[in-house]
């Protein structure tokens, strides 16, 4: 938490999409779950959290609109 750009990624994400967030953030929690039981020390432990954390990030480039589209995308949304 040092470095202040990862704070305003997530700030990002929940701004944008407020389900990609919550997603992002109950990845982060099973990810580190499964590294605290397999035995992985804290510092790859904070390294995975944040891995689940920022997996969908690129989410915030894609229109709102295609990406919470309830149907299949048409051509021109996949190029979006």
């Amino acid at each position: 938490m040092e470095d202040d750009s990862i704070l305003l990624g997530l700030t990002t994400i929940k701004n944008y999409d407020e389900y990609t967030y919550n997603h992002s953030v109950n990845v982060a929690i099973y990810a580190l779950a499964i590294g605290d039981d397999w035995g992985f020390p804290r510092e790859t432990l904070t390294e995975l959290g944040l891995t689940g954390l920022f997996h969908d990030v690129g989410k915030s480039r894609i229109p709102i609109e295609v990406l919470n589209k309830p149907g299949a995308l048409d051509e021109k949304e996949w190029g979006s």
